[in-house]
Parts: structure tokens; sequence; C-alpha cells
């Protein structure tokens, strides 16, 4: 699996596996060729709307993942061939894959709640998340009660 992270300005980092290397565009020793390679930094990747294709800039130009002619492998090309009979742009699909259901959340420390006040709890999920059944207890209903995550005094 490819994982793309967020790399800020429109940018994306394609990591392969959620532990793995990164995927990188980079011009071969003897600057003849681009290559597509494994590092352990991140490379961003820009998008080019026009193309609906990643794309990575290197010191004389623009290149994007893709295909030519009957090859079978992923290679980097020229963003001049982008739009050439034979060559195939490699496309990014979105698929979401669900995190961890948190169940329990605890919250260490005392926090002080004068007599006839009260404190509001709120979640608040992650980009992307929703909250479902939220639901408050108290661990100790002799010190406080929650009711529709208010909490006050017992």
């Amino acid at each position: 699996d490819v994982y793309a992270y967020d790399a800020g300005e429109g940018k994306l980092n394609l990591r392969i596996g959620e532990d793995g290397q990164y995927i990188a565009a980079k011009k071969s020793d003897d600057g003849e060729h681009e290559n597509i390679v494994m590092q352990a930094d991140p490379f961003a990747w820009g998008y080019d709307e026009a193309h609906d294709a990643y794309v990575a800039t290197l010191s004389d130009g623009d290149y994007y993942i893709g295909n030519y002619s009957s090859y079978d492998t992923l290679s980097l090309s020229s963003t001049k061939y982008i739009d050439t009979a034979g060559n195939n742009i490699a496309h990014i699909v979105q698929e979401e894959i669900p995190g961890p259901v948190l169940e329990t959340i605890e919250i260490d420390g005392s926090h002080s709640v004068a007599i006839g006040s009260q404190i509001t709890l709120k979640a608040t999920p992650n980009l992307g998340a929703e909250l479902v059944d939220v639901v408050w207890t108290s661990s100790d209903t002799d010190v406080a009660k929650v009711e529709n995550g208010v909490v006050s005094p017992a």
C-alpha cells in the first residue's frame, strides 16, 4: 500500500506502508536519466491540476509518475510527454482507511470545580473522523457527576 501524507502547500509525501520508505524522484548520477527511488526522507510531490497528476520538480523540470509504450513498470516521464500517445499517467486514488476506535479517555490530574459551578467536556474528532455515541461518565460519582458532558461536583 502507498500512503499519502500532506506535505503542505498542496504537496504530498508518498510512503510505502505506514512505516516504510518514501517514494522520491532523483536524477541519475550521470544526469542522463530520471528515476523513481525509495528513501528514508520525505519527498514532496506537487500537483498538476490540468492533468490530475502528481509531479516531481527536479533541477531541469517537472516529471510525473507513469509508464510509457508497452512497458508495465512505473517510471518518471517529463511533463512534455504527458499528452503523447502511449504514455499513461499514474493517478493517486484516495481510499478511506478507518482508524482505531477510541473507547475510553481518562482525564488525569485534578480539576477544581467550585460548588454550584460546572465544567463542560467536549470531544473533538481528528480531521475526517466522525463522533458516534460519545458518552461521558465519572469514575467516582461521590466526587463528581457527569450528565451529557457536563461535570458538576457531587
